[in-house]
């Protein structure tokens, strides 16, 4: 009985161990992931800040939102107040 329990105990604490492992290193995945996203974006905004033209299909392109009034000048959109 004493060595029943036991291995039972020791099996659960293993896929515990590895449970934790596998969570661990899909985290690590997705910080990795949303640094190089977040870089990329960085990098876009900071070409259209310094002059660069936007491109048509960049999802950085700021467009008002509907009903808002607002004005494109050079590429850009200003909003109405």
């Amino acid at each position: 009985m004493l060595t029943g329990s036991s291995v039972l105990w020791a099996l659960i604490i293993g896929v515990m161990v590895v449970a934790w492992v596998r969570r661990r290193r899909k985290n690590k995945e997705t910080l990795r992931r949303w640094e190089r996203e977040e870089a990329e974006e960085d990098r876009r905004l900071r070409e259209r800040l310094l002059g660069a033209p936007p491109a048509e299909e960049d999802e950085l392109a700021i467009r008002p939102v509907s009903g808002v009034p607002a004005v494109e000048h050079d590429g850009r959109w200003h909003i109405l107040h």
